[in-house]
């Protein structure tokens, strides 16, 4: 630490000694004490923390709607869905230097043509030959459930629907085949019939979706077993899926068998279909890697928890029979309805060429570490970039080690940490820190004891959900907000 602050072990008249290492930063009362912090979070900067926070709700709430909706009709809220509509996919502006990089961002101008075929697609996007292969087989499938409902007739009969699977090892641009899918279904103003979700938070942003959670329509302390859904639930249920033709679903690895039923569920009374037709007769797109993460407190899908008789049909109607007539639980039943629909999957499609990488040395050392088949030199060539005194890093003092994030195993020892680094920060630019006093309330009324809300702002945030009492910063510093 001694080089990696140097700027507070270089200042013997340091004013922030008794602070650094202890999280019982003094409360200031007139704004400073000592010129030793800029101030404390006082009643004005608390009252714009909450507008802030309802404007961040509100936003939250019309993003919401029209992800679920997909026109400004259904979430009158504006214009907002306009600027992420793609319109001709010839004339597109990609704001990245490396055309193979599969995780970059288009924006296509709002110009309208008339004769946009899927190569366009495939050169805005950058599609290799496994992608467009697969790309052209889901757009076919679009255009003709688009000609079947906007001309029924004997000459259009409704597509089969389609199970996918896009399986690939990360970097082999399974997300960009899902852009180049929404920017086609933008181009035909249907993006209120697609849905994309995934299982969680962090997968679902990267999608510009939902959590398959926030679908389910399930409390936090509320389970399956034991949930009943209202009439407002069901006619929620099917108001967010009234439009919807396709669901794309990210990360697949790590949705158990008991949400698949679950979602499944849900679709069927959206949809007002019989249990046994898989996900009220929406078209499904599931992409992911098994190789990757399982899901959590799940069966994995590919578990062999059926028995060679069993099918979809007698599995669901397992659900029907009493307590006294089922000699297995109802969540084993579920799970067992999950595997039996993933075996409904009728298209798989396996990506292989690496887009993110194209090191050869490191490509194979990455694919036999996927499969468990690592050699002495892949060991070797990864314990190249431990850092130690016989390689470059000479001192954490110096360019870009200065600045690498630093992992450590205990919260008080990151705590200090990260208070050593904003104050070494403030030092170097003659800056003083400001600290940010959490607003503790209680059954939402404030604490007027002194003595108990000095108590709770010291708690160590193991003890708070990671949530400091009292948060230094400084100027330009990143913050990384981890409780949503």
């Amino acid at each position: 630490l001694s080089e990696r602050f140097s700027h507070i072990n270089n200042n013997n008249n340091n004013p922030f000694s008794d602070l650094i290492l202890s999280n019982c930063i003094i409360q200031t009362t007139g704004g400073t004490e000592s010129n030793v912090l800029a101030y404390a979070a006082n009643g004005e900067d608390i009252e714009h923390i909450r507008i802030w926070q309802y404007n961040l709700k509100i936003q939250k709430e019309q993003m919401r709607r029209m992800l679920l909706y997909g026109s400004k009709e259904q979430t009158g809220e504006g214009d907002m869905i306009n600027d992420k509509q793609f319109s001709d996919p010839s004339s597109a502006h990609i704001f990245d230097d490396h055309s193979i990089d599969c995780t970059m961002s288009v924006i296509i101008d709002p110009q309208l043509t008339t004769n946009v075929t899927s190569m366009n697609f495939v050169k805005t996007f950058n599609l290799n030959h496994e992608q467009a292969n697969i790309f052209k087989s889901i757009m076919c499938h679009i255009e003709s459930t688009i000609l079947y409902q906007t001309n029924k007739d004997v000459k259009h009969t409704k597509p089969e629907q389609i199970l996918m699977y896009i399986g690939g090892a990360g970097g082999c641009g399974k997300s960009r085949v899902t852009e180049a899918i929404s920017a086609f279904m933008s181009y035909h103003n249907r993006t209120h019939t697609i849905r994309s979700l995934a299982p969680s938070s962090a997968a679902a942003v990267g999608i510009d979706g939902l959590t398959i959670q926030s679908m389910l329509h399930e409390g936090r302390n509320k389970t399956y077993d034991n949930h009943t859904l209202t009439q407002t639930d069901l006619s929620t249920i099917e108001t967010e899926w009234r439009n919807i033709d396709y669901c794309l679903i990210d990360e697949i690895s790590m949705v158990g068998c008991y949400m698949l039923a679950r979602l499944h569920r849900i679709t069927t009374i959206a949809k007002h279909t019989e249990p046994t037709i898989p996900f009220g007769g929406i078209n499904m797109i599931f992409l992911g890697d098994f190789v990757q993460y399982p899901p959590v407190l799940d069966r994995p899908l590919y578990s062999n928890i059926l028995s060679p008789t069993d099918t979809l049909a007698n599995t669901v109607s397992t659900i029907n029979l009493t307590h006294r007539q089922r000699n297995i639980t109802e969540r084993d039943i579920q799970c067992k309805v999950g595997r039996a629909l993933w075996l409904q999957v009728n298209k798989v499609f396996f990506l292989t060429q690496q887009m993110r990488n194209k090191d050869p040395l490191f490509m194979a050392m990455q694919e036999r570490l996927r499969t468990g088949q690592c050699r002495d030199d892949d060991y070797n060539m990864l314990c190249k970039r431990v850092v130690s005194s016989d390689n470059d890093v000479k001192s954490l003092g110096q360019s870009p080690w200065n600045l690498a994030p630093m992992l450590v195993f205990r919260n008080e020892v990151r705590t200090n940490i990260n208070n050593y680094c904003v104050f070494d920060e403030s030092i170097e630019h003659n800056q003083l820190p400001t600290v940010v006093v959490a607003n503790e309330r209680v059954r939402n009324h404030d604490i007027d004891n002194t003595d108990l809300r000095h108590f709770l702002l010291s708690l160590p945030d193991n003890k708070t959900d990671g949530l400091p009492g009292y948060l230094p910063i400084v100027m330009n510093m990143p913050v990384l907000i981890t409780h949503n």
